[in-house]
């Protein structure tokens, strides 16, 4: 994906940035559910237990929705992809 500086500015004046934490806790959480010895979701007790583990984790998770396109990068922050495409088609008129 070709991105304009007409596209950046966009971008950056109409989207908000992924919740790239949120997201992932979500991602964890529905995959793994609540750690019922301490009744919290498994982000919370991954996040504060394993802080390494975590950000490891958060990392090649990233990476793969990057890679499937569901995150895309713009400069230094990510965005969900399709917002950018819908927000490219819909410059394009």
């Amino acid at each position: 994906m070709e991105l304009t500086q007409d596209i950046l500015d966009a971008i950056h004046a109409k989207l908000s940035t992924a919740d790239l934490d949120g997201m992932y806790d979500s991602y964890l959480d529905d995959v793994y559910g609540t750690v019922s010895v301490v009744n919290q979701p498994a982000s919370y007790v991954l996040k504060t237990l394993d802080p390494s583990a975590y950000n490891c984790g958060f990392s090649e998770w990233l990476d793969s929705e990057i890679s499937n396109n569901y995150i895309i990068q713009v400069v230094d922050d990510y965005y969900i992809y399709d917002d950018v495409q819908d927000l490219i088609d819909e410059m394009k008129g």
